[in-house]
This record gives C-alpha cells, sequence and structure tokens, in this order.
C-alpha cells in the first residue's frame, strides 16, 4: 500500500486557482494538478479537490498553523462578503471572482513583487521573482 505524504483539510468558500494564481502572489505554479509555492521560509503544496484541500509545507512538515494564517482559512468569509457588499462594483466583482481569498503573504516578498511589477506582465513577475 503507497503511504502518502500530504494532509487533508476541509476547504470551503475558496478558489485556490484564482487565490493563487490571480496576480496577487507570483510564487506558485500548476503542475501535475498541484500547485507548488514558495515563502520566505516555506515550500507549499496544495491541491483543491471540491470541498477538499491536500497540502504539504517543508522544510517544517504538517505546519497546519502556517497553512491556515498564510490561507487565511480561520476567517469568516461569509461575514467579510456581508460586510464589503455596499457597492455595485464590489458586488460585481464578488459575482465575478467568487470565493477569491486574500493571502497573508510576507512583507518583503510582497513589496519586491510589486516593485518589480511595474510595467510588466504576470509571466515575467513570477520569472523575476524566482530569479531573485
Amino acid at each position: 500500500m503507497q503511504k502518502h505524504n500530504y494532509n487533508k483539510s476541509i476547504l470551503t468558500n475558496y478558489n485556490l486557482q484564482d487565490t493563487l494564481l490571480g496576480g496577487q502572489a507570483f510564487c506558485f505554479d500548476f503542475y501535475n494538478e498541484w500547485f507548488y509555492g514558495f515563502t520566505q521560509n516555506r515550500i507549499i503544496k496544495l491541491k483543491q479537490e471540491k470541498n477538499n484541500l491536500f497540502w504539504q509545507t517543508f522544510p517544517k512538515k504538517d505546519d497546519f498553523d502556517f497553512l491556515q494564517k498564510y490561507l487565511k482559512l480561520n476567517v469568516n468569509y461569509n461575514e467579510i462578503l456581508k460586510t464589503i457588499s455596499k457597492d455595485s462594483h464590489v458586488i460585481n466583482a464578488i459575482k465575478k471572482y467568487p470565493n477569491l481569498r486574500l493571502l497573508n503573504q510576507d512583507f518583503e516578498q510582497t513589496l519586491l513583487s510589486y516593485i518589480i511589477s511595474s510595467n510588466n506582465t504576470i509571466k515575467n513577475i513570477r520569472k523575476s521573482v524566482r530569479l531573485l
């Protein structure tokens, strides 16, 4: 019997693809049905299947506290939507990108990505972040 080296958690109201590849983070790639990404001190492997999240963190293995904070899994998404849905532009954006979430990224990585992003494409920003 093959032993899997990943964890499984419930993931509701979350669009992992839009969140990781939509332009707010430039450190994730999608390969062979998995998202692979990095922060200053972690490598993350993620896969979403309906309401299930399969995941692993490296070098600290099984670090759910880190993952929960990074993906903001402990945030009440419905309460946020209720609070911000007071403007027609926001309501339309929520309809267009349902379950898009904000990530809790490292400040330095976010700042460098922002500086690199000037007059650049997402593909080129990702490449530049990796070269750094």
